[in-house]
């Protein structure tokens, strides 16, 4: 799909609002190639666009009434028939990944066309009630069509992963990610969306408990801040009560299952189309087992240390529209790490990967690895 270009810098030290794409040329980088090693990979899964809407419909009704398991492969399918962005060249290669606990995790893969890169590998993190879907829809064929060989993780009990007794702690997540890290053959750049955010700022921030590949950039995209979510919250209940509680309780108690109203107004915008809004929810509801984050041994490690400034490139980019993550949230995110945010206008809800202005967000994405990280 087209678009125009169109990007407007308040000043050096404002928000970079961002209402169309941005499309920037390719520079290279030194040959890299091949997939993670020492991870059992499976079959690849051909993304397409030509299954009607009523099928999917259908296919998503008859999903609903299986067990957990099976949920979560119909789920899968769903996602592969569905996925309508014409870059997909190469398909989503599924795998699994064993981290040192044992536990088996899986990860989705695309090369780019021709199977080799000079650019850095992508390695994307998603938040609560997502798994590693969520980037498969547009992102990871949107990367590889770039040159970028991309990767998305399910974070453990998430996705198609093993099922665990409890709630993960945020190193765990981060110790997980990690490890995958260091079986790429480059340094990549980690992609950290909402609470997949704090994960990312763990890995980076120079304090985790345990070993940290090199890397080449961030991106922290409507990342809970470095100060966690609490303030977020209190700001919206002050400004906006009635619709804070309501979609607290969405959020908190997963009260967005079976409620398309709801799961709209937590996670997207009123441009979505209802019945791929129906087709997120059944695959949100599928591969999200259980709470994330262990959030009282979050908030014992806020704030979340950060980097020398000017030690790694890190992008920080939000929406004015996100009821998830506030523009201030954003901004003391991007004040943090020492960079100029990048707001995303119009529309642009917290799926900013899912929503039908995804486009947007990739283009300012590939933008910002343009010119930070392979033009370095």
């Amino acid at each position: 799909m087209s678009s125009t270009a169109a990007m407007t810098c308040l000043s050096p030290c404002a928000t970079t609002v961002i209402t169309t794409p941005v499309v920037v040329s390719t520079l290279s980088r030194r040959g890299r190639s091949d997939a993670p090693h020492n991870i059992q990979h499976g079959r690849r899964l051909q993304l397409r666009s030509s299954v009607p809407a009523s099928s999917l419909k259908s296919c998503f009704s008859r999903k609903v009434a299986t067990n957990a398991s099976r949920s979560r492969r119909t789920a899968f399918g769903i996602l592969c028939a569905s996925a309508t962005s014409s870059e997909a060249t190469n398909g989503v290669e599924e795998s699994t990944l064993t981290v040192p606990s044992g536990l088996r995790l899986e990860v989705l893969s695309q090369k780019p066309p021709g199977g080799s890169s000079s650019k850095p590998p992508l390695v994307f993190v998603h938040g609560s009630y997502h798994a590693a879907w969520c980037w498969a829809v547009h992102f990871m064929p949107y990367f590889a069509s770039k040159g970028y060989e991309v990767h998305a993780i399910s974070l453990r009990g998430q996705g198609r992963g093993d099922h665990i007794e409890g709630t993960p702690t945020l190193d765990e997540h981060a110790s997980d990610v990690a490890c995958f890290l260091s079986k790429l053959n480059a340094p990549a750049v980690l992609v950290g969306h909402s609470f997949g955010g704090p994960i990312v700022q763990r890995i980076i921030g120079g304090e985790a408990p345990f070993e940290v590949p090199k890397l080449e950039g961030a991106v922290l995209a409507c990342s809970v801040p470095p100060y966690g979510n609490g303030p977020m919250i209190g700001r919206f209940l002050m400004s906006k009560p009635l619709k804070s509680i309501r979609l607290t309780l969405s959020l908190a108690a997963r009260k967005w299952e079976g409620n398309p109203k709801l799961f709209r107004e937590s996670f997207f915008s009123e441009e979505l189309p209802e019945e791929t809004l129906m087709q997120y929810m059944g695959l949100m509801s599928a591969n999200s087992r259980g709470r994330l984050i262990d959030l009282k041994d979050l908030n014992a490690l806020l704030p979340l240390a950060t980097p020398p400034k000017g030690s790694l490139p890190v992008l920080v980019m939000g929406s004015e529209e996100d009821f998830c993550v506030d523009v201030k949230g954003v901004e003391d995110t991007a004040e943090a790490y020492g960079v100029t945010p990048v707001m995303l206008g119009g529309s642009t809800p917290h799926d900013i990967m899912l929503d039908v202005k995804w486009e947007t967000a990739a283009i300012a994405i590939d933008q910002w690895l343009e010119a930070a990280v392979c033009g370095r």
